[in-house]
């Protein structure tokens, strides 16, 4: 029995299935790249480069997500805006047959998909 291929096509939940190395995989992987640095760096969320709770912020690359900031989250949690961003991408990914992203936009869409994660977001952003 053969190794499996690297390159099979996954299924996502809430996405569909993605064949690597077509656009949906890079724009999976932008995604995850997001949520990624999103949950590193909430621990130093609203802060200031020079109060930053951790010293080595100011002279090298923070690399563990360790959790905490403002709303205490769990290492690994994401905050409001990847969640948002995922609103978006399964905004967009619910009208494919139109040519353009801008085309493809359904305001009222999102709009709804706001609304219903609103309900339980922790939190909505401010600015």
């Amino acid at each position: 029995m053969s190794a499996p291929s690297s390159r099979n096509p996954i299924q996502i939940p809430g996405f569909g299935r993605v064949e690597p190395g077509s656009a949906d995989d890079v724009r999976l992987g932008a995604l995850l790249g997001m949520a990624v640095g999103d949950a590193l760096g909430t621990t130093y969320e609203f802060e200031r480069l020079e109060q930053a709770p951790y010293p080595a912020l100011a002279t090298g690359p923070a690399t563990d997500i360790v959790g905490g900031g403002p709303f205490d989250l769990a290492p690994g949690q994401i905050t409001d805006d990847t969640q948002m961003a995922i609103c978006i991408a399964r905004s967009l990914l619910g009208s494919r047959e139109t040519a353009s992203w801008f085309e493809r936009l359904d305001a009222r869409d999102l709009a709804t998909r706001y609304v219903a994660w609103s309900s339980h977001a922790f939190d909505i952003g401010n600015q």
